[in-house]
């Protein structure tokens, strides 16, 4: 605290004594601690900001947190709600902001950090006590910029595989169905205690890396995704909760920090149900390149070693690959990584030169076919960023060089069978799929009608990981099945909890459906702030209800627009939702008409044809039928 004057600690010890004496009351005031003090507001207003350049309000409110601090410190069992209440917060929400403002934490961090604080070896305690008072002036830039650079190569590792290697076999289905789960795990994203915010991504990717690793072990009932678990990174959420969302038995947690060259993480595994501790472990080292990959995989032998998971051969050779001898490349890979998960249009561009100079380096290097073929499906088959046609060409070429270089790469594999699937139709190559492919499974049964293996493969999908994207198709599929009350209520109760683009697309389409639209409008606005670009799909919408609401001058703005995309080739399959506007309208000729359209275009929203709501009173008609036979769809369209 800055001093301007003599004597002045009996003033404030005499201000924080009244404080702490009327803690619990939350209607304690500025004028309160004045008259207790005996002096009015303005006199004790200019005494305080002589001596500590402050306000009386944030004087009350630091003393409350210091104090806060205390009793998080000094007491396990009390939860941070419970002390927003003790020092007189009427909400714990503003007391977590509070609290994450002055000391730089949220609450729930800080009993770790007291147990970091003792063993730490690293730096003086002062440098990572969190009071924003007494930051040091931390690393080096020089030294940390080249730190930095090492250890981008080792961050991201397996990145790709969090899908597709959580899910090897039925037994493990069967265990994730039991409720009492004994060997499964989520990873909260390591805390960056390194003192430069800047060093954020780097403990987050060291927790994918971690998680890609662990989640190869099939004796594991559950692995959550790293993806999840990012929406945890600034959660104030206690273990209990956490491990309940995610139905785990084991939660780890923990954080890292880089001093010049060395680094240290400090890793705790918590037992989820009674919140006790049952494992932790540090490891420091120097960072050198030949170092990185043997760091990770001895990181991750003592969590599963700690979990008491049976580790096959062939796993443990897992663990101890590298993606490519090139850490030129991997480093160009990682941050491409780091771009494209942000899922913004602009860096998607970004992350595209970064893929292919990982390649030039190393053509050799899978990884990176793989990942910059996903950006050209999500673009060309989701977002309409990008022409369709050329989006598919480009993805199918990396993907085939991919399978060449590694032809046991399941990841591959099932983003090729997303290719022959969305955008060539070619329901033939799908009879490829197996158990793995959950999430290409659920797709491929609504299309054809299956809408009971459908709600199976999603329910499934949901206790890997409950994201906001499956609850949405959950509710597509509940809705299909003619279970439109438990549609409904399934969205009612998500629609507050999710804010992603995928749920809230999905929100907006099937609140269409069941006549909600002021709901559907609203989720629409949302799509709008969340996106900014909004897909063929969007458009739809927004035209529809214009045409409900009688706006006709909106309804033929929103509609050429579709138009405008369908005459410049985009994508996300214009044609198609041209014709569902006219089906909604009543005006089939129309419809019919922009069908055939959308079916020469060969676009992806054709293999909606079986499932279609809107085309439901169409299906004995010649036109559908005609359209129908030749999809090819592999059952035949009685089928229900």
């Amino acid at each position: 605290m800055q001093r301007s004057e003599g004597n002045t600690q009996p003033f404030l010890l005499k201000l924080r004594g009244i404080v702490l004496d009327n803690l619990k009351n939350e209607q304690f005031t500025v004028e309160d601690l004045a008259s207790a003090y005996g002096l009015s507001r303005s006199q004790l207003h200019k005494k305080l900001k002589k001596i500590e350049s402050k306000s009386i309000s944030q004087f009350i409110k630091e003393v409350r947190l210091e104090k806060s601090l205390e009793l998080l410190n000094s007491d396990d069992t009390i939860t941070a709600s419970e002390v927003a209440y003790e020092v007189g917060f009427s909400s714990p929400t503003y007391f977590n902001t509070c609290f994450k403002e002055y000391f730089g934490y949220p609450p729930g961090e800080a009993r770790m950090r007291a147990r970091f604080q003792d063993n730490s070896s690293l730096d003086d305690p002062k440098s990572t006590y969190p009071n924003h008072k007494r930051k040091r002036k931390t690393i080096a830039y020089l030294a940390g910029a080249l730190a930095l650079i090492v250890i981008l190569y080792g961050a991201y590792w397996l990145i790709e595989k969090n899908d597709v290697i959580t899910n090897h076999s039925e037994q493990r289905i069967a265990n994730k169905a039991n409720a009492d789960i004994k060997k499964s795990i989520a990873v909260l994203p390591l805390k960056n205690w390194s003192g430069d915010p800047n060093l954020a991504y780097v403990s987050d990717g060291l927790t994918d890396a971690l998680i890609s690793k662990i989640a190869n072990i099939s004796s594991l009932a559950k692995v959550v995704p790293f993806t999840t678990m990012l929406t945890y990174k600034e959660t104030g959420k206690k273990i209990e909760e956490i491990a309940k969302e995610q139905n785990v038995s084991h939660i780890l947690q923990g954080s890292f920090q880089l001093s010049g060259n060395q680094t240290k993480i400090s890793l705790q595994l918590i037992e989820g149900q009674s919140n006790q501790q049952v494992w932790s472990n540090e490891y420091s080292s120097k960072w050198k390149s030949n170092e990185i990959f043997t760091l990770q995989e001895k990181v991750s032998k003592n969590v599963l070693n700690a979990l008491n998971v049976v580790i096959t051969e062939k796993e443990s050779d897992i663990l101890t690959q590298v993606p490519t001898d090139n850490y030129e490349a991997y480093n160009y890979f990682l941050l491409a990584e780091y771009q494209r998960y942000q899922y913004q249009n602009e860096t998607f561009e970004k992350a595209i030169p970064l893929y292919q100079k990982a390649i030039a380096l190393d053509s050799s290097f899978v990884d990176p076919y793989g990942a910059l073929a996903e950006i050209y499906i999500f673009e060309g088959l989701i977002m309409g960023i990008k022409g369709e046609k050329q989006s598919w060409k480009k993805a199918k070429e990396l993907l085939k060089k991919a399978e060449l270089l590694d032809p046991s790469n399941e990841l591959v594999r099932e983003k090729l069978l997303n290719v022959y699937f969305f955008f060539e139709w070619n329901f033939n190559e799908l009879s490829q799929l197996s158990e793995h492919d959950k999430d290409l499974m659920y797709d491929f049964r609504i299309k054809i009608g299956e809408y009971k293996k459908a709600l199976k493969r999603i329910d499934q999908l949901i206790l890997d990981n409950p994201m906001g994207a499956y609850y949405g198709k959950k509710a597509e599929i509940l809705f299909l099945m003619g279970q439109k009350n438990q549609c409904e209520a399934l969205l009612e109760k998500h629609d507050a909890l999710f804010n992603d683009g995928f749920y809230v697309r999905e929100s907006a389409k099937w609140h269409y459906y069941l006549g909600n639209y002021e709901k559907s409008k609203e989720q629409l606005r949302k799509l709008a702030e969340i996106s900014g670009n909004l897909p063929p799909i969007a458009v739809w919408l927004h035209a529809i209800h214009a045409n409900i609401d009688g706006d006709s001058q909106l309804a033929n703005e929103k509609y050429m627009l579709l138009r405008n995309k369908f005459d410049n080739e985009e994508s996300g399959s214009p044609a198609w939702f041209i014709a569902l506007y006219h089906f909604h309208s009543n005006a089939p000729d129309k419809g019919f008409q922009w069908l055939k359209r959308s079916f020469d275009r060969h676009e992806v929203e054709m293999i909606w044809l079986r499932a279609e709501p809107l085309l439901a009173p169409y299906r004995n008609d010649s036109r559908y039928t005609e359209l129908y036979s030749k999809m090819q769809f592999p059952v035949p369209i009685a089928v229900n």
